[in-house]
């Protein structure tokens, strides 16, 4: 094809510029079926096992003031457990694989 089309020719650049785009579409597609994966598995377990996940958002460095007329709850703790948690599945992966 190179000899046909020349080497400087516009429609090889263009061909490879395709290929480098198909290859990163792919990459995009596997990322964003992990991704669909991942949350199914959430998803299924907030379903079942929601009722036994009550202590999440009511640990003690959660802060929550509620006045009449004014409510504010911020989760510090429960989201540094949240990201320590899926920092390890992440690292256990990349690790894996």
């Amino acid at each position: 094809m190179l000899t046909i089309l020349g080497k400087d020719s516009f429609f090889v650049a263009l061909l490879r510029r395709q290929e480098r785009l198909v290859h990163y579409m792919k990459e995009i597609a596997k990322i964003m079926i992990f991704g669909g994966g991942l949350l199914l598995i959430v998803g299924i377990t907030v379903y079942f096992a929601g009722d036994k996940l009550r202590w999440f958002g009511n640990l003690p460095g959660d802060i929550r003031i509620e006045k009449p007329g004014f409510s504010f709850y911020m989760p510090i703790a429960s989201m540094l457990l949240l990201s320590l948690l899926l920092s390890a599945i992440i690292w256990l992966v990349r690790k894996l694989f």
